[in-house]
This record gives C-alpha cells, structure tokens and sequence, in this order.
C-alpha cells in the first residue's frame, strides 16, 4: 500500500500537473496556428470567393498541424519526472493530430476540386513544381498514417519503422512548405515566409537533433510502468482529452476560416488563380 506521505504528494502534485499539461496545450494550439495566423493577419491577399478561401484555409491549417507533429512525437516530452498521464496525452494528440490532418487535407483537396474541376491539372505531372511538391506532400502524409496505424499488424519493426517514419515525416514537411511558399499567393511575403519556415525547421529539426545526438534513446519517464485497471482508464481519459482538443482546434480553425474568406469590402475584388498548370497562375 502506499504512505500517507505518497498519497498526499500526489493528490498536492495533481493540479501542477494539469497547469503545465493546460500549458503544453496551449502551446500546441499557437504553435499549429502559426501558418494560419501568419496568412489571415499578416497583409492577406484579396479574397478570391468565400468558398474558395474556405478550402485554402484548411490547407494553411493543416500545414500548421504537420508541422507540429513532428514536435509532438519526439521523446523530449517525456522527460524525468513525467507521469504516464503527460506521456499518455502527448501520444493521444499526435494521434488525433493526424487524424485531423488528413481530414483537413482532403477538404483542402476535394473542396477546390468541386468548386473548379480544372485544378485537376495541378494533380499532373505537368503541374508547376510547387503544385508537384504539395501533391507529394500529400501522398507521404497518407503513407505515414497508413503505416503508423497498421505498423504492428503488418509486423514492421517499431526501430526500423520508427527511423522511416521520422525521414518521411521531414521530407513531407519540407514539401509542404514548398508547397505554400511556391505557389507566392498566401505567403508572398518574406515575413510570411521566414514565419512558414520558422515552424517547419524548429519542430522538425528539434526532433532530428534530439534523435540524431543520442539524448532520447533513453529518454523514458522516472517512474514504474502502469499496470492493469488504472493503466487502461488512463489511457481512456488520455483519449478522450486528445480528441477533446483535437475538436476545439478544429472548432477555432473553422471559425477563423470563416472570417478570413468572409468578402471584405474594402479590398478590391482579385481574379481567381488560374487552375491550371499550362497557363499563368496568379
């Protein structure tokens, strides 16, 4: 049985926790949001047509997403002296992070493909480079969580899987990037740009290095494993908890997409870009 003194250390240590796992929160949340604030606050372009902004927000939203995924799956969150509830949380959120991602990506996709057929053509081998690159972007993020959610029942080693995943995951980052930043629309501004950056190569980078440098090959938490009942409602609550901010992030994006492609009345109307890949684009 536990002391006294245990038990009433860590009912005492209860709520610290939940104060810093509020905060990791938070900073998820404004980390993630970077790309979109930078693309609605930060000298927009002219709306082209409200559902139209509507899907290219998603797109913007998800960039923030992956690149922030990569930050959440290093092993630095779970540090000495963290509880399985942090780790269990951190693991939850990158979860339902990529769960969120690829619903994002096919609104981004499918929505802009119904409002103009023709931006079929940027799906084409002849679509300009930046186009090429976020087509790709968008089949290693399918891959990625493909292979995550069925790594142990096609029996891929979790070492070997894990190195991949953490390759594939940088590559698809940088695509992405290229992505937003080569089409010169939304961020055609170096501000823009260095913000866009910034948020690709601290998350990823962070995680290379720490892999690459030895400092999280055992980095596990200082505390013994959780076992039985109280294992399994905690992971239950940890579930829960992620899909729970997973759906208030979606909810703030939403509204946010819904006031940037809101028409504004000041701004002179702009031509749509061209969907296509042979002609100008804008």
């Amino acid at each position: 049985m536990r002391s006294t003194a245990t038990v009433a250390g860590i009912r005492s240590g209860a709520p610290a926790a939940g104060a810093r796992e509020g905060r990791d929160v938070l900073l998820v949340a404004v980390y993630a949001s970077v790309p979109l604030l930078a693309m609605c606050l930060y000298d927009p372009p002219p709306r082209v047509a409200f559902w139209w902004e509507l899907w290219m927000v998603a797109g913007v939203a998800g960039m923030g997403v992956l690149a922030l995924l990569p930050a959440l799956s290093a092993r630095y969150w779970v540090r000495a002296g963290s509880s399985a509830r942090a780790a269990g949380m951190v693991h939850c959120l990158h979860r339902y992070l990529s769960y969120a991602l690829v619903l994002l990506l096919a609104a981004h996709v499918a929505g802009l493909l119904f409002l103009e057929p023709q931006v079929v053509d940027y799906l084409k081998l002849s679509a300009p480079w930046p186009m090429l690159a976020g087509v790709g972007a968008a089949i290693l993020i399918l891959v990625l969580v493909v292979a995550s959610v069925w790594r142990a029942a096609i029996g891929w080693a979790y070492r070997s899987w894990r190195r991949w995943h953490a390759l594939l995951s940088a590559v698809a980052v940088g695509l992405a990037a290229w992505h937003l930043a080569g089409s010169a629309y939304y961020f055609d501004r170096p501000g823009k740009v260095i913000a866009l950056l910034a948020v690709c190569v601290a998350a990823t980078g962070g995680s290379w290095w720490y892999d690459v440098s030895g400092s999280g090959a055992h980095a596990h938490p200082a505390h013994a494993p959780e076992r039985g009942r109280a294992a399994r409602n905690g992971m239950r609550r940890a579930h829960r908890r992620g899909r729970r901010v997973v759906l208030a992030l979606l909810l703030v994006w939403g509204f946010a997409a819904v006031l940037f492609a809101l028409p504004d009345p000041a701004a002179r109307i702009a031509a749509a870009p061209q969907p296509c890949a042979t002609a100008a684009c804008g």
